[in-house]
């Protein structure tokens, strides 16, 4: 097993303190019936897809919603449905959006489904794309680019969100492989307009390594991706995935953290890449059978010189009452994500360390008390503004929201 080091939590002892300046929390968007499962930012305007809901009657399987922003700040955004999947008997429609959608070249928004497509039993799921209108004022269109489940492909249900590669392609985390239960594949556009599709299997997870498939990538730099296995060796992992050297050749992974029971924290659920190579992380925590794992917001500062081990920092006390639930975003230093409890939750910004080896501090900066909680994925908008979705909390009416929070 590989050995990882961990700096002790020592110095990360969080101390709540006032900020020099206010926070604004707007409603942008109210969803009723479902929720949101993911928001992406295109130069102001907001994207977002929700797992359910649509309007489309009994086999309504969610939505892709714009939001643009006011002409003034502090006027109405206004949300409008680009599209409703229906799926039911003999559709091939995607169905049940699971992620952050991601836009394309020429305005294409693009996302995947956990069940719909073409390939019976129609439950493994697609990618889909939602095109602009040719002419101004015209309706937005879908098509499903590729069906997960193709046979003779081993490429099954994707785990994961999708990542932009090259030349117009798309990373995802698949459940299957080759050779193991997951796999990194690759979703390929076709040489000419018209054309289909391919996926291709990249790197087949060992059979012996996770307990459960890979569930986020994100991209690193020099076409490194790196991602959580929520399972993986039964408590975690955060694994690196590096491309070949030369065409033709093999990927590798590489293990940079295994989460221990010994060390309390578990269950890795996402990660964000700083521009230095820094990965910060959210660990959810859980209920392990036989112990329970903690809560926390990590950090992995990458090795000084290749080949050398990565090093693991928790940056705040590790919970069990509470659980970081989103993706941090990085801006301007800060990291920003959600939290929630048993009966709500909350926004939150950590400012890190004025001096090498001092405590990164917490900010609450928006407390929710509506029946809300933060789901999904929070993004960066122009002029320090941070918008996220929220969820209905247990025993609350299903619906959601987008919002935003402005530093004043």
């Amino acid at each position: 097993m590989r050995s990882i080091a961990v700096v002790s939590c020592a110095v990360c002892l969080i101390a709540l303190a006032p900020r020099s300046y206010g926070q604004r929390f707007a409603t942008l968007y109210n969803i009723t019936g479902d929720l949101p499962v993911g928001l992406t930012d295109a130069k102001g305007v907001l994207y977002g897809a929700t797992g359910g809901g649509g309007g489309n009657g009994p086999g309504s399987c969610g939505t892709v919603f714009e939001l643009l922003p006011p002409d003034a700040r502090g006027g109405s955004w206004t949300p409008i449905v680009l599209y409703s999947f229906a799926f039911g008997f003999g559709s091939t429609d995607a169905c049940q959006p699971f992620a952050a959608p991601v836009v394309g070249a020429v305005g294409v928004i693009y996302g995947v489904t956990s069940q719909g497509g073409a390939n019976p039993p129609s439950d493994f799921g697609a990618l889909y794309a939602v095109q602009p209108p040719s002419t101004p004022g015209g309706k937005w269109t879908e098509n499903v680019p590729y069906s997960f489940g193709t046979p003779g492909t081993n490429v099954s249900t994707p785990a994961s969100n999708i990542v932009p590669g090259p030349a117009g392609s798309y990373y995802v985390l698949t459940t299957g492989g080759f050779t193991g239960p997951a796999a990194l594949a690759q979703l390929l556009p076709p040489a000419s307009p018209g054309g289909v599709w391919t996926a291709t299997v990249l790197y087949s997870f060992p059979i012996d390594a996770p307990s459960g498939p890979p569930d986020s990538i994100v991209a690193g730099p020099n076409g490194v991706l790196y991602g959580t296995a929520s399972g993986g060796h039964e408590w975690g992992d955060v694994f690196q995935l590096t491309p070949p050297v030369s065409p033709g050749g093999a990927w590798t992974e590489t293990l940079l953290h295994l989460f221990a029971a010994e060390a309390a924290v578990g269950d890795p659920i996402a990660l964000t890449v700083a521009a230095d190579g820094t990965i910060y992380g959210t660990a959810y925590g859980f209920n392990h059978p036989f112990a329970n794992g903690a809560s926390a917001i990590f950090q992995l500062t990458p090795p000084a010189a290749l080949g050398r081990q990565w090093t693991y920092t928790n940056l705040t006390t590790p919970t069990r009452a509470e659980h970081y639930n989103t993706p941090v975003v990085l801006v301007n230093g800060n990291l920003y994500g959600g939290i929630t409890t048993g009966t709500g939750g909350s926004i939150f910004e950590l400012q890190p360390p004025s001096a090498p080896g001092g405590a990164w501090t917490m900010t609450t900066l928006y407390t929710f008390t509506d029946g809300q909680i933060p789901s999904g994925n929070l993004v960066a908008g122009p002029h320090g503004a941070i918008y996220g979705t929220s969820a209905a909390a247990p025993g609350q009416p299903a619906g959601g929201t987008v919002f935003a929070i402005t530093m004043e």
